[in-house]
């Protein structure tokens, strides 16, 4: 459950220091699914509209991982990109992400470890449709088309993977049910799906600011991620995936 003060985002068993903590317009608190205790908190920090840091704290106050995420285009603003440019790198393990923008193309390199050999790669931009945290700002695009039950196929970019990804998003029904609209990713192809670690949920929030609840075919002026479920992007304290649920709080 989230205390909102009036000079700081709290998350109950959250721990950051208080600059964190009162610039954060985001928190999230992310367990294993169906258990309590916290496995990590991130803090959303915008720079200016075009960048967002996102802090990672262990639950004793540790900060283990950062990533920057970067719009292409000056002046654009973050939460409304399908494509940053990402930036992300975890200090126990010395895990490193980025998929970096370079005239038409997106370079992606991903080390899984400090003592292992940096992969990179150059894909087309023709390739991806989506990377990271644009995700959520490809729902709010589509919409209208998930909340009619339309099914959506599109390209992720994958630094572990070192490439992109086809992966297909269609709407399903909440549990419990309420005005909420719940997302399903899975992979299309079959062959990678042991990969993944299972399907991805994702519950946003159909309240608009006032507190009136709209209807789910009516777009909010901004839909809000409430939980995530599944393969995070932040690997365990052993260095391997780990599937999570993810709470969000806001400002």
């Amino acid at each position: 459950m989230s205390v909102i003060a009036a000079a700081a985002l709290v998350i109950s068993g959250c721990s950051a220091p208080a600059e964190i903590t009162a610039s954060a317009i985001v928190a999230g608190r992310a367990v294993i699914p169906g258990e309590t205790e916290t496995v990590y908190c991130e803090y959303f920090l915008p720079q200016d509209p075009g960048t967002m840091h996102v802090l990672y704290f262990a639950p004793d106050g540790e900060k283990i991982a950062e990533k920057r995420l970067e719009a292409i285009a000056p002046g654009s603003a973050i939460q409304e990109q399908r494509l940053p440019q990402v930036f992300q790198q975890d200090f126990r393990s010395g895990e490193l992400r980025e998929t970096v923008w370079e005239s038409g193309a997106w370079r992606i390199r991903y080390q899984k470890a400090e003592n292992q050999a940096l992969r990179e790669v150059v894909i087309d931009d023709s390739e991806i449709d989506v990377i990271d945290a644009g995700f959520d700002a490809y729902v709010r695009e589509h919409w209208q088309a998930l909340a009619s039950g339309a099914e959506l196929g599109f390209l992720f970019a994958s630094p572990p993977h070192g490439r992109s990804i086809r992966l297909r998003a269609t709407s399903v029904a909440c549990e419990p049910p309420d005005s909420a609209l719940c997302v399903r990713v899975d992979l299309a192809q079959p062959l990678l799906r042991w990969i993944a670690g299972g399907d991805i949920l994702l519950r946003y929030s159909t309240v608009d600011s006032d507190g009136v609840t709209k209807d789910k075919n009516a777009l909010a002026p901004m839909p809000r991620l409430q939980r995530f479920t599944g393969v995070s992007n932040l690997l365990d304290d052993s260095g391997e995936p780990q599937r999570l649920q993810i709470d969000y709080f806001y400002r």
